[in-house]
């Protein structure tokens, strides 16, 4: 693209994030123009998921619309569910006041581990003025490092901890009630396969798994290849990966 192109594109995106449904479009747009529609998450999710009553599960669900593909999928599908998981304080203050009028979707504001308490490392909000944008408010992680190698070091005085108590992917599901999973998406800056690999595909086999793989080890990656590979296609698509179950996997 142009450099005149990609500047309007910047500060259509700009505009946009002020609003929803704008936002929304300017995804659309952009996906478009910049060649990036054949690996839209949204896109991709809509396509394989067909249910009016589909069940999510989000974890690391940030303020629930910058940069949410599931986003533009609640605001055209009143009939689904989803429980948000997000464990930064004014961040999930933020999801739960977008989409709390929703009766029909849960909330848990906290951490995904392996049941201990850790430190959880996050952002005071002033640092969006500073450094990194809206996006920047909205980072946690187990790892400081992970923040600091995101935002470099004009992050530090703005980093935060806090001791909380996890649970398991398992506790988080049996709390809410969940029975079913058409769709979990994961976003945990590095902790990510650490919580996919928790669920139990003999109970639960989502028609999509949809996670960040940006920062795993390659153990990791390997690891999670040849757990759902064999029952997912699993598809490379920037900084997440999406995994859509094969037809004849059940």
């Amino acid at each position: 693209m142009s450099r005149l192109l990609v500047a309007l594109l910047a500060a259509a995106k700009r505009v946009a994030s002020t609003h929803p449904r704008l936002e929304a479009l300017a995804r659309w747009f952009h996906g478009h123009l910049s060649g990036r529609y054949r690996k839209d998450p949204t896109r991709l999710i809509a396509k394989a998921i067909q249910s009016d009553d589909a069940v999510i599960v989000q974890i690391g669900s940030n303020d629930g619309f910058l940069g949410d593909p599931i986003y533009p999928l609640l605001a055209r599908n009143p009939g689904w569910t989803c429980l948000f998981v997000e464990p930064v304080p004014h961040v999930f203050a933020k999801l739960r006041a977008l989409h709390g009028q929703a009766s029909h979707h849960k909330f848990e504001n906290s951490v995904i581990n392996d049941g201990s308490r850790m430190t959880f490392y996050y952002l005071d909000p002033s640092v969006s003025e500073t450094c990194g944008g809206g996006y920047a408010g909205q980072l946690g992680s187990f790892n400081r490092t992970h923040i600091i190698r995101h935002l470099g070091s004009a992050a530090l005085p703005y980093i935060r901890e806090v001791e909380i108590q996890g649970m398991t992917l398992d506790q988080l599901l049996g709390k809410h009630g969940i029975d079913r999973i058409d769709l979990l998406h994961v976003d945990a800056e590095g902790y990510d396969w650490q919580i996919v690999r928790q669920l139990d595909l003999s109970r639960f086999r989502p028609t999509v798994i949809l996670f960040e793989h940006l920062h795993l080890a390659e153990d990791e990656h390997a690891e999670a290849q040849r757990t759902l590979g064999a029952h997912y296609e699993m598809r490379d698509i920037g900084a997440d990966m999406f995994c859509r179950r094969l037809r004849d996997s059940r």
